[in-house]
């Protein structure tokens, strides 16, 4: 009866501590209990039924999700990547059409003071235009004044 007893007392020791065991590990708080997914309702609203099946079992639930949230993220990066090599291409044209006006801005730049010379000719010459003009108006001024005063010394002498 004694060596009973002692089966017994070891049993129930042993499920004393199952029992504890069992109560940590429901108390364990895994990091996967915390990964931001996709609001539930978006999940069924959004995921194909090969992810709504045994979606009555939570962790099946939750292991359907996690796939989707795969195949939704692989997605998600190969569109990022394929944003980014487009990006790359337009920062490249973006250069090159860069470097061109760069280019065009260097002659341009070049023409102008290559042109400086000439504009300074066409500015002495058009002032010597309108000097010559100044002269010729005034000369013509001068006589007209002048032929009005001998015409009137005429007039008054008759």
């Amino acid at each position: 009866m004694n060596g009973k007893q002692v089966d017994l007392h070891d049993v129930m020791y042993e499920k004393r501590h199952i029992l504890e065991e069992i109560v940590q590990c429901r108390k364990f708080r895994s990091v996967y209990q915390d990964v931001e997914l996709i609001p539930l309702d978006e999940f069924k609203a959004k995921a194909g039924p090969e992810y709504l099946e045994n979606s009555d079992n939570p962790h099946q639930l939750f292991i359907n999700r996690l796939k989707y949230e795969l195949v939704v993220r692989a997605a998600l990066k190969e569109q990022q990547e394929e944003l980014q090599l487009k990006r790359t291409q337009l920062i490249k044209e973006n250069r090159k059409a860069q470097k061109k006006v760069d280019q065009y801005d260097k002659l341009l730049d070049d023409f102008v003071q290559s042109a400086a010379p000439l504009e300074e000719a066409l500015e002495a010459e058009h002032k010597a235009r309108n000097a010559l003009q100044d002269e010729m108006v005034t000369d013509q001024a001068q006589e007209t004044s002048t032929s009005t005063s001998t015409a009137e010394v005429m007039d008054t002498s008759l």
